[in-house]
């Protein structure tokens, strides 16, 4: 009876866990980073672990904000000229792409900047402090949306759609289980309420842990049934935890972490999805 668990999901895993779903990058961008020295370097750093294709150009200091290091460094080393030359600078090395660390420059500041600054095409981003996230606009007409710096990012048209395939073959394989898995749920009528609202589209078996503060900073997914804290053996009591595990799921989302996610806490499958 306790090997029953795994007799839904053990062929699924098994496929997912070996499939390796290449996506094609664009183009390595030329971009400059626009903040002071630590924040500058907390953003490229995010840039240097994502997958993302880039070329980093340089930083570009706040107006009327100066550093105090007196030694070179790699700030000072791609150091390119304050804010006041930023329209010149992207002119002079052809920049594709701005990111402006929200910690260091003001909103009004980058709104000017976005206002001025006519290059075709040019990108426009904002790093939140202390974020894994970056705010994009593709052009000064275009508010754009929400994004992270995307590893495998959840909002990927191809992770969208595996997604989805996995939550439908989920919901039918349940189905065909459901009169032995049903015995041993916590809540079998919300689970075979959830099986149907799954195939219709409204909710996902996986999505992100409920919080406060930070849902609207995350790519836009179905409510969820389980998320990334049941995958955990104790649940973690600090709330910025629980926003990492979210930022983390959407950063970097595989397939294969919705079925063990789904593996730990399939007795749950009934809970009433958030």
């Amino acid at each position: 009876m306790v090997d029953t668990k795994y007799c839904c999901f053990s062929f699924l895993i098994n496929i997912i866990r070996r499939r390796d779903f290449n996506l094609t990058g664009d183009h390595r961008k030329r971009l400059i980073i626009v903040g002071l020295e630590e924040e500058s370097h907390r953003v490229l750093t995010l840039l240097k672990l994502s997958d993302t294709s880039h070329n980093f150009i340089g930083f570009v200091q706040p107006e009327n904000k100066l550093q105090t290091s007196h030694t070179e460094n790699e700030y000072e080393k791609y150091f390119l000229g304050n804010f006041d030359r930023l329209a010149e600078i992207t002119e002079v090395f052809q920049v594709d792409e701005i990111i402006f660390c929200g910690k260091d420059i003001s909103s009004q500041q980058i709104i000017d900047v976005m206002s001025q600054v006519k290059r075709h095409e040019l990108e426009f981003k904002i790093a939140p402090p202390e974020s894994l996230f970056i705010i994009g606009s593709n052009s000064v007409e275009d508010p754009g949306e929400l994004y992270v710096i995307d590893i495998n990012n959840i909002n990927k048209i191809v992770n969208k759609r595996n997604k989805r395939f996995i939550d439908l073959i989920l919901a039918l394989v349940l189905l065909g289980c459901s009169p032995i898995i049903l015995l041993l749920q916590k809540n079998p009528g919300g689970f075979i309420a959830n099986i149907f609202k799954v195939l219709a589209g409204k909710i996902s078996w996986v999505g992100y842990s409920k919080n406060q503060g930070t849902d609207n900073m995350l790519p836009k997914i179905r409510p969820g049934v389980l998320n990334p804290i049941d995958a955990l053996n104790n649940i973690p009591k600090e709330q910025l935890t629980t926003n990492r595990l979210n930022s983390l799921y959407a950063k970097d989302y595989k397939v294969y972490t919705d079925l063990q996610i789904i593996r730990k806490g399939w007795r749950n499958l009934g809970r009433k999805a958030v």
